[in-house]
């Protein structure tokens, strides 16, 4: 039997009975139907007993059901966006989004950028760190100790590199790129290949990782970028 979950992850339900009846219309459908813990509670005009109640509630929904419906709408939603975390969202939508005035007037360069700021938010791309390459070990110990001097942090020293912090590497040889490599991490690698790749982008399929249940975790483009390789890593 299919399930589905009922959430109140934005404003306050104030008709319980027409949460009632779309649990009763969806039983009768043969649907298995969970309506969410912190349903019938509020906070303000939020859903939930609060903002962490509310996530987990969704998040719950998400990982035991096949559809989840939102009894109400609202922005109160986008106050969970930095804590969301689940990678069997496809997509998801409403007038907090695109406003029917923005319709009605056909903006559509403003309804574009708001479409390119959810994907942006979705993608969360972050400056991982700076690879700089070194002809020697000799050559990269000594100019470690100068960016650890500069900016008070410590040096690590692995295999084939030394971290200064966590923003600057130093290779003992030259790795890969001309002048060394810039790592940007991702919420959702597999999501954020697609999106380049439709910018563009083509991929050395030679540099990806995987963990052990075959995710993809990291992925180098295939061209430079200002005598840069760029890899991604998955968050």
């Amino acid at each position: 039997m299919d399930k589905v979950g009922i959430n109140a992850p934005s404003g306050n339900v104030i008709h319980f009975k027409s949460v009632e009846r779309a649990a009763e219309l969806f039983g009768e459908r043969g649907w298995d139907v969970t309506i969410g813990e912190d349903v019938y509670t509020s906070f303000g005009r939020f859903g939930g007993s609060s903002d962490s109640a509310r996530l987990n509630d969704f998040q719950q929904a998400c990982s035991d059901t096949e559809l989840v419906l939102c009894a109400r709408g609202g922005y109160g939603f986008s106050r969970l966006l930095p804590n969301l975390d689940f990678n069997k969202i496809i997509a998801c939508g409403g007038s907090w989004m695109v406003s029917k005035d923005l319709v009605a007037a056909k903006d559509w360069a403003g309804i574009t950028a708001l479409t390119k700021e959810a994907v942006s938010t979705m993608l969360g791309f972050k400056l991982l760190h700076v690879g700089v390459n070194n002809a020697s070990e000799e050559a990269a110990a000594s100019d470690s100790a100068k960016f650890a001097t500069l900016l008070g942090q410590d040096v690590k020293v692995g295999n084939s590199s030394m971290f200064v912090g966590s923003l600057i590497e130093m290779m003992k040889n030259p790795g890969r790129g001309t002048c060394g490599h810039i790592a940007i991490q991702t919420n959702y690698l597999a999501r954020a290949m697609y999106h380049l790749e439709k910018r563009g982008f083509v991929f050395d399929e030679s540099s990806f990782k995987y963990d052990a249940k075959g995710n993809i975790t990291v992925a180098y483009l295939k061209d430079e970028i200002a005598g840069f390789a760029v890899h991604f890593n998955q968050k």
